[in-house]
């Protein structure tokens, strides 16, 4: 029988966030070609928002995987408590990076023939700072213990 490796959480989550980064500055730094390719019922300010807004839940995905595989499965609800304040100032810390990668973002574009906006940083700083507010409210699990609750499920 053949047995195909997943790779762990950690690593798919990691893969995905700075895929998702790559693309966004490949997206943002494009020239673009036909600015009426945009639908006119839908501002530019919300593909700003949720760009920002899945790239903060991106890398909290994979701050929470690399967090919850430390926590142990037995971890009492101070410890677990403990673990998830750590886990609410990285991901504090890592949305002002996002927040200043937005403002150089922005002043970057005008280097190729787009034009930067503080609308625009305004509407990214926004996605941030929703996705992150989202991600602080939910606790950090010990990914141990949430596996052996799904095996141990009724279905």
């Amino acid at each position: 029988m053949i047995r195909i490796h997943r790779p762990s959480p950690i690593v798919s989550a990691t893969i995905v966030w700075i895929g998702y980064w790559a693309l966004l500055f490949v997206g943002t730094h494009a020239p673009v070609l036909r600015p009426s390719l945009l639908p006119r019922v839908m501002s530019d300010k919300i593909l700003h928002f949720l760009a920002y807004f899945v790239l903060a839940l991106a890398g909290g995905r994979a701050l929470r995987a690399r967090i919850a595989s430390k926590l142990p499965p037995d971890a009492s609800d101070a410890d677990a408590a403990a673990w998830h304040h750590g886990y609410v100032k990285r991901l504090r810390l890592w949305s002002l990076v996002y927040v200043l990668y937005a403002i150089a973002d922005e002043w970057l574009q005008q280097f190729v023939a787009r034009d930067p906006a503080v609308g625009d940083f305004l509407a990214d700083a926004a996605g941030v700072v929703m996705a992150t507010v989202m991600l602080s409210t939910v606790p950090v699990r010990s990914e141990t213990a949430t596996s052996a609750e799904q095996r141990s499920a009724p279905e």
